[in-house]
């Protein structure tokens, strides 16, 4: 095929990208992330600012925040360019795809799959998000055409073929399942030379090489890829999933702390010791493998059901989701190829092609390692997405093939293959996706947070309650309601949306802290108390909730018990500058103050140099000096100046200080002083 043909190719399917990156930057989407998005943008930040290496094996397949942490490195956080570049590779796929129906079949084929491909808004909608599905397609095209290529010489270029498929397994694990599939397949049908076949068993274990090594020099775990299997496989494999996400009751209602926080948390509750990371990921596996021994019919029926939901056209959500958001751009409109057209024709194709091409079945083949792959863990639009390409060549395959026919007069194989498209299309296009108005929910509070980081309140709430509206009984729009309410200063609003969250899931540690905070605020600190207390006896390792308490019980005075919470927070997040600065502050409020000063420097030392504790330091040096000159007044008799010097305290240190003129016992003669209540505000002498 000539070079400039493979260029028009490209440049055709670049245009209707470029066009949804227009409508993309005006949508607040852009640049707020979710779940999967949020943890690769986190990590890629790390990554650009030097932290290549950690302490863990890799939580999620790395390749893809890597890529991202390079991008970042050189090019800063410029989110446009970074999207121009994804889309790049997105046209590319389609290059890819056109080569691979030209190989197997001829050019109209061809023609037809990339005609269907550039119509099918998925692809250009995952490709605009911060998560690795375009390079699972990119890269799954990629081994799948060098595959063929080689077959078709005897073998000879196996090697780099299982190369490029084990780099995208690292990248997109569902490619894995294509392996042995694919191994069956050369080893037994093809049957190249064995030192070939050999040479892409190689090629293929090789690039696994990286990460396995990776994470055996920082843990001693033997993790090909990453800790994230375990978790993954137990969300779609228990008594309670419908075989999408929806976690359990006992995960709480924070999906971004369920994968790496909760499952954790539970594991090691359950077991009653730490786990390392590949011990809470066999810890999840092991549970899911219960529920298969112990329901075995029950389990039979949700792969049953997986099985449906994975042949159906609704494009399932998780965390981003195309249904409720392709409302949001015009250039969906123009681009009207949906599943429920194409998953028929495929299947209809995947009979048809045995008399045309043997080889052929490798596109079957493909479509039936990321049918398991996506079926043995849950099943959403993402995962799925790295076999739409093939299934969408193998549709335009059936449609060549009927068109053939017909114009052969052959009618008996035209009816019978055009008759079971028509049928197929109604179990694929049935209503049978039963979280549809949940996603739509949780689509709507993914909205309504990015309307509240860019500052548009109004509109945020409208999305949160939109959500609530739809299932009253949705947590995390709840939570993220509450949480406006508390930043809008709307504390006793707050309070009942928390209060809601607790009453539906009572062991949900963060909203129990998220509430304690809210009655805080509202003035009702007693009750603040409690609820934050309720958040530790949940969950003993939730530094945040530790460290809430602190502050809650030394607004009431309670200074030991604020301090002895503030060293409980300490001890599990040693990193903590907040907790750090108020630990000092605790001190201040018992006049403690070398104590203080200690406590800060040693914070300085855990934390690195953070602006938070180094200002704190330097503010508590000058706040140390005023109030032992102040102690030093008192015990001269000097109330005048006593009172004038504390003001300048009160001033310069806030409420730690207050406090500790309010409790200290030298100034019980001075406290009876009328000057004293408007020195203690800061005040100065009137």
């Amino acid at each position: 095929m000539k070079k400039s043909h493979v260029a028009l190719l490209f440049l055709i399917a670049l245009a209707p990208r470029l066009l949804f990156l227009s409508e993309a930057v005006r949508v607040p989407l852009f640049d707020r992330f979710y779940l999967d998005a949020k943890s690769y943008d986190t990590w890629a930040t790390k990554l650009a600012e030097g932290e290549w290496i950690g302490d863990l094996p890799f939580h999620m397949a790395p390749v893809y925040p890597y890529l991202l942490g390079m991008f970042y490195k050189v090019f800063g956080h410029n989110l446009l360019l970074l999207r121009v570049l994804q889309h790049t590779a997105g046209a590319v796929s389609m290059v890819l795809l056109f080569l691979i129906a030209r190989r197997l079949f001829d050019t109209r084929t061809a023609w037809l799959s990339f005609i269907l491909a550039l119509g099918y808004g998925p692809f250009i909608y995952f490709e605009g998000q911060l998560l690795a599905s375009f390079l699972g397609i990119l890269l799954g095209l990629a081994a799948l055409l060098l595959l063929i290529r080689s077959l078709a010489r005897e073998g000879k270029g196996l090697f780099l073929a299982g190369l490029v498929l084990g780099a995208g397994s690292v990248a997109r694990p569902n490619l894995l399942f294509f392996m042995p599939f694919a191994f069956l397949w050369i080893f037994l049908v093809e049957r190249p030379p064995l030192r070939r076949t050999a040479g892409w068993t190689a090629g293929f274990l090789l690039a696994l090489v990286p990460t396995t090594a990776y994470n055996y020099a920082v843990s001693g775990d033997f993790v090909p890829i990453s800790t994230h299997g375990g978790i993954s496989f137990y969300l779609g494999n228990n008594d309670f999933t419908p075989g999408t996400y929806i976690p359990p009751p006992e995960f709480g209602g924070n999906p971004e702390a369920i994968d790496i926080y909760d499952s954790k948390r539970i594991a090691e509750r359950e077991t009653g010791k730490e786990l390392s990371p590949s011990e809470v990921s066999n810890y999840w596996y092991h549970e899911s493998f219960e529920y298969m021994k112990s329901e075995p019919w029950d389990f039979v029926k949700l792969v049953a059901r997986k099985t449906l939901l994975y042949m159906n056209s609704y494009e399932i959500p998780l965390d981003v989701n195309y249904e409720f958001d392709k409302r949001l751009y015009g250039v969906f409109w123009l681009l009207p190829v949906t599943l429920g057209l194409v998953l028929p024709l495929a299947l209809v194709g995947m009979v048809l092609l045995f008399a045309v091409n043997r080889r052929a079945t490798l596109l079957t083949l493909f479509v039936a390692g990321n049918a398991a792959s996506v079926i043995a863990f849950f099943i959403c639009a993402r995962y799925r997405q790295t076999a739409v390409p093939v299934l969408i060549v193998l549709a335009a395959f059936a449609l060549v093939r009927l068109y053939d026919f017909a114009r052969e007069r052959r009618w008996h194989p035209f009816l019978v293959g055009a008759a079971a498209a028509l049928l197929l299309v109604v179990p694929v296009n049935l209503d049978i996706y039963p979280g549809k108005v949940t996603g739509e929910a949780r689509s709507s509070v993914i909205v309504g947070r990015a309307w509240a980081a860019a500052g548009e309140p109004v509109k945020a709430e409208e999305a949160y309650l939109r959500a609530i509206s739809m299932v009253p009984g949705y947590t995390d729009g709840r939570m993220n309601l509450g949480l406006l309410y508390y930043r809008l200063g709307r504390y006793k609003e707050a309070v009942e949306e928390f209060g809601e969250v607790i009453r539906k899931t009572p062991l949900f540690a963060g909203a129990w802290n998220n509430l304690g905070n809210a009655l805080r605020e509202a003035g009702d600190t007693e009750r603040a108390a409690a609820a934050i207390r309720r958040a530790t006896e949940i969950d003993p390792g939730y530094a945040g909730a530790w460290n809430n308490l602190g502050y809650t019980y030394t607004a009431l005075g309670r200074f030991a018990e604020g301090e002895r919470a503030y060293r409980k927070a300490l001890a599990i997040d040693p990193k903590g500058a907040d907790t750090w600065a108020n630990l000092a502050d605790v001190l201040v409020a018992q006049g403690r103050f070398d104590e203080a000063a200690a406590v800060l420097r040693r914070g300085l030392a855990e934390t690195g140099d953070t602006i938070r504790i180094t200002r704190k330091l330097d503010q508590l040096g000058r706040t140390i000096d005023l109030c032992r000159t102040v102690l030093e007044a008192v015990r001269a008799g000097r109330d005048d100046e006593a009172i004038e010097v504390l003001a300048s305290a009160v001033i310069a240190g806030g409420p730690p200080v207050r406090a500790w003129a309010m409790s200290e016992p030298e100034f019980e003669t001075l406290r009876r002083d009328p000057r004293f209540a408007t020195a203690r505000e800061g005040g100065g002498v009137r």
